[in-house]
C-alpha cells in the first residue's frame, strides 16, 4: 500500500514537471523570420521613330545577269588610258562603215565570201594594203575594208533573181569544197570565256602578205536583254623572220545595244595589241593595266 502511493506521487512529481516545463516554453519569444525583398519592377521600352527596323527585301527581285560582263568596269578597274587609240574611236569607224541600222555581222561577211564576192583583203575593191596612207594611219586601212565589205552587202541585196540564183549556187559549191577550217581555239579575257559567246565565226584568206581579217559575232545578256555585237579584228603583217610572222592587231566593234562594260567592247579600244604566227597557230596575248586577254587561232593554211 505504502508503495502503490509512493508510486502516484512520482507520476505526479513528474507530470507536474512537464507542466512547468511546456509552460516556461511557450513563453519563451521565437526569433521573428526577416521580411522578403520586394519583387523590383519591370519597364519595357518605348518604341519610337529612332528604334531600329530591319529592312527586309521585298520578294521576287529580278535575277542579276548571268554575264560577268554587267559588272566588269567594278571588277577589273578602267583599262590604261595611255593604250587609247588616237584619233578615229570605234564609234566613228562604225557610223561610216554601217549603213542604215543593219549591222555588218560575221555571217553577212561569211556569206559575201562563199558567193565569191571576195577571198582576201587585197581582193576588195580600192583595198591596197601596202599603201603608204594606210601603212600611216591605224584605223585607215580596217575603215576601208569595212566599208567595201558593206558596200558589196548592198550590191547582193540589189541583185536580180538570176544573179541571186548564181551566187547561191556558187555558196553552195564553195561550202560542198571548203578545205580550210580556220578556228578560234581560244580566246579568253580576264578569265572570262569569249569563245563561248561567239555565234559565228569568219576568217578571210591570208594575203600575200600573211595579213587577214577575223571577224566575229557574239550573243550574250545583261539584266536579262539580249545584246548583239560583231567584232572585226585586222591582223595587219608588221615584219617576219621566216618562221615567225608578227601582227599589228587592229580592232573595232560594232553593237546593236551600246555596252561599254563588253570585255571586247573594251579591248577594242586598245591600240597596241599584238599577235605573232608559227605554223598555222596565231597567238595575241595582252596584260596592261590590269586588263589581261588571251586569244589562239588556228588560220589553217593550205
Amino acid at each position: 500500500m505504502q508503495i502503490s502511493n509512493f508510486i502516484k506521487r512520482n507520476i505526479l512529481a513528474g507530470l507536474a514537471v512537464l507542466f512547468v516545463s511546456a509552460f516556461l516554453f511557450s513563453q519563451a519569444k521565437m526569433p521573428e523570420m526577416p521580411e522578403m525583398p520586394a519583387m523590383p519592377g519591370l519597364t519595357m521600352p518605348q518604341i519610337d521613330d529612332t528604334f531600329y527596323t530591319p529592312n527586309i527585301p521585298p520578294k521576287n527581285l529580278p535575277q542579276k545577269a548571268t554575264s560577268s560582263e554587267t559588272d566588269s568596269a567594278e571588277k577589273n578597274g578602267d583599262i590604261n588610258q595611255s593604250v587609247l587609240k588616237d584619233g578615229l574611236t570605234t564609234d566613228d569607224i562604225i557610223k561610216r562603215m554601217v549603213s542604215g541600222s543593219d549591222l555588218l555581222t560575221a555571217s553577212d561577211i561569211s556569206t559575201l565570201y562563199d558567193s565569191n564576192l571576195f577571198s582576201n583583203i587585197s581582193s576588195l575593191s580600192g583595198i591596197n594594203i601596202n599603201s603608204q596612207a594606210n601603212q600611216n594611219s591605224q584605223t585607215a586601212l580596217l575603215e576601208k575594208m569595212l566599208e567595201s565589205l558593206d558596200e558589196l552587202k548592198a550590191e547582193q541585196k540589189k541583185a536580180s533573181a538570176e544573179q541571186q540564183e548564181e551566187l547561191a549556187m556558187q555558196k553552195q559549191d564553195k561550202q560542198n569544197f571548203r578545205t580550210r577550217e580556220p578556228s578560234v581555239l581560244r580566246f579568253k579575257i580576264n578569265g572570262y570565256n569569249i569563245a563561248d559567246s561567239l555565234t559565228q565565226v569568219f576568217f578571210s584568206d591570208v594575203d600575200a602578205d600573211g595579213s587577214f581579217l577575223l571577224t566575229a559575232d557574239r550573243k550574250y545578256f545583261v539584266n536579262q536583254a539580249q545584246i548583239n555585237e560583231t567584232f572585226y579584228f585586222l591582223f595587219k603583217t608588221s615584219g617576219s623572220n621566216g618562221s615567225v610572222t608578227s601582227y599589228e592587231v587592229i580592232p573595232t566593234i560594232a553593237q546593236d545595244k551600246k555596252n561599254t562594260n563588253s570585255f571586247v567592247y573594251r579591248m577594242c579600244q586598245l591600240s597596241d595589241l599584238t599577235a605573232q604566227k608559227t605554223g598555222n597557230l596565231v597567238v595575241l596575248h595582252y596584260d596592261t593595266g590590269g586588263f589581261i586577254a588571251d586569244m589562239l587561232l588556228n588560220i589553217d593554211v593550205k
